[in-house]
């Protein structure tokens, strides 16, 4: 569910890009509360539409490490909720993305070995 005015952040998308989570080939998306940050309104995965530090990227990008990717993808395949991964400050606002976030907290406990280890997230 996008938030009041939301809806604006698809018009920072210049050029869709298939989500890397759920695959939609031309995702709509929402604002969070971080500045330039929006959701895929189909799976909940952040990206960056507009200022942040591209670092040679192209908007739309995944906010998402990527050795998380493969993780977030599978819980995508096996539940098809979201995962919340937004930066949001005042959940109330937000409470699709606040039970997607519990959700995939609690399948990410279910699945402790699958996850990347901290000191592969160091490296990243």
């Amino acid at each position: 569910m996008a938030q009041k005015y939301g809806d604006l952040a698809n018009q920072e998308v210049k050029q869709a890009k298939a989500c890397l989570v759920c695959d939609d080939p031309a995702p709509r998306y929402s604002w969070t509360d971080y500045s330039g940050e929006g959701y895929c309104l189909q799976c909940g995965t952040s990206y960056q539409l507009k200022w942040g530090e591209p670092k040679g990227r192209e908007y739309p990008y995944c906010n998402i490490k990527n050795e998380w990717l493969p993780i977030m993808r599978k819980y995508w395949a096996e539940t098809h909720m979201s995962n919340g991964s937004g930066t949001f400050m005042f959940w109330g606002d937000y409470p699709d993305q606040e039970k997607g976030r519990v959700r995939f907290n609690e399948w990410c406990d279910a699945h402790n070995d699958e996850l990347p280890k901290q000191e592969d997230q160091e490296s990243a």
